[in-house]
């Protein structure tokens, strides 16, 4: 699920503003899934630094609270 993020994130953040780029010297109007798409690559371009962080900021947050050492390593605290 990491790596699926991680690639959608990398297609919105370099690929897309290709095709925006593209789109708009076509000078035609877009479909409203595609203006949806190119809207989300700009966020993600003007907040990349900030949404690295918060990723890494949670990540630690949920590996130590979702995690425990116990005698034999660390495992998965399962909530039932």
């Amino acid at each position: 699920m990491t790596v699926a993020g991680g690639v959608i994130t990398l297609l919105l953040w370099k690929v897309v503003p290709i095709f925006a780029t593209l789109f708009a010297g076509l000078g035609v109007d877009l479909p409203l899934p595609t203006k949806i798409v190119i809207a989300l690559s700009n966020f993600i371009g003007s907040y990349f630094g900030l949404l690295i962080l918060v990723s890494i900021v949670g990540g630690i947050f949920g590996l130590k609270h979702g995690t425990e050492l116990r005698k034999g390593g660390l495992r998965w605290i399962h909530s039932s």
